[in-house]
């Protein structure tokens, strides 16, 4: 029986193939479609950023860097503050089943993946409004 966990992903536009290709190699039917949304700062294209959120397979989700961020009261000042942590992934478990299952993959470009995205268990439009991006507005067809 397969475990799920929730994940917002969010990706440089960079990384988007990279990220794809990975996810649906290695994540299974989770991992099918992801990074197809794409967000800018203004909501405009062209897309700086591709997000993917929702359950994956928590061995996938296992072996991904994840941040949290959670607020607690300061009690000198009453005040709220947010506390930031970050757990780092694996990326050469993530190199070595992306190679075992046929794609060439080398550690650096899964570190350099691991590095440049944004990966937590936010709601989506919490991650978005934390990092000033929106999604990109598709003009309506008349």
């Amino acid at each position: 029986m397969t475990t799920w966990a929730f994940r917002t992903l969010i990706v440089p536009s960079d990384y988007q193939q990279f990220a794809s290709t990975l996810a649906s190699t290695l994540g299974g039917l989770s991992g099918q479609d992801m990074f197809t949304t794409g967000l800018s700062a203004s909501g405009q294209e062209p897309a700086t950023n591709y997000v993917s959120t929702g359950y994956i397979g928590a061995g996938l989700a296992e072996i991904l860097p994840l941040d949290t961020y959670t607020t607690e009261i300061d009690p000198q000042t009453d005040q709220p503050v947010v506390i930031h942590t970050h757990k780092d992934g694996d990326p050469v478990k993530v190199a070595e089943l992306a190679v075992e299952a046929g794609l060439e993959v080398t550690v650096e470009q899964v570190t350099a993946l691991f590095n440049a995205s944004d990966i937590t268990e936010q709601e989506p439009f919490t991650a978005f409004a934390r990092l000033g991006l929106q999604l990109i507005q598709q003009p309506l067809s008349s």
